[in-house]
C-alpha cells in the first residue's frame, strides 16, 4: 500500500507540475484535494484489497498535486511571506513525519485502520485559505 501511494505521488508530481505551468496552481490544488478526498473515502470504505489499493493510488496522485501546489505557492510569495510559508510547511513535515506512526497507531487502537486511512481528509480543512494563496493563473508558458 505504501509503495503504491508513494509511486503514484512521485509520478503525479511531474504531471501536475506541467498542469500548473499551463493552468495555474489553484486548479492543481483543487484537483489534488478532490483526489485526496475521494481516495481517502474509497480506501476507508473499501471491502477488498483492489478497492483499497485504488483508493490509496488516488490519495497518492492527489498528494503529488498538493506538493506541487504547496511549493509552487511558496515560490510565488516574496520576502517574509515566503520564509513564513516555507517554515510552516517544514514544521508540518517534521511533526507528521516524526509522529505519523504514533498518531496512526493510537488512531488504530482507538478507532480502526479505516480511520487512519481517512485522516488525510483533515487536510481539506486548510483548502479555503490555501486556495486563496495559490495563484490562479499560470506562472509561465512553456
Amino acid at each position: 500500500m505504501l509503495a503504491g501511494y508513494v509511486l503514484a505521488q512521485a509520478m503525479f508530481v511531474a504531471v501536475f507540475g506541467r498542469i500548473a505551468d499551463v493552468r495555474g496552481l489553484r486548479l492543481v490544488l483543487l484537483v489534488g484535494a478532490a483526489l485526496v478526498g475521494t481516495g481517502s473515502l474509497v480506501a476507508a470504505l473499501s471491502g477488498s484489497f483492489a478497492t483499497h489499493l485504488g483508493g490509496r493510488l488516488l490519495q497518492g496522485s492527489g498528494g503529488g498535486a498538493v506538493w506541487v501546489a504547496a511549493f509552487g505557492t511558496v515560490a510565488a510569495l516574496t520576502g517574509t511571506d515566503r520564509a513564513r510559508a516555507l517554515a510552516l510547511i517544514s514544521a508540518c513535515l517534521v511533526v507528521f513525519s516524526g509522529a505519523g506512526s504514533l498518531i496512526g497507531g493510537l488512531t488504530t487502537d482507538a478507532l480502526s485502520w479505516r480511520a487512519v486511512v481517512a485522516l488525510p481528509l483533515l487536510c481539506l480543512l486548510a483548502l479555503g485559505p490555501s486556495a486563496r494563496l495559490a495563484p490562479d493563473t499560470a506562472q509561465r508558458q512553456l
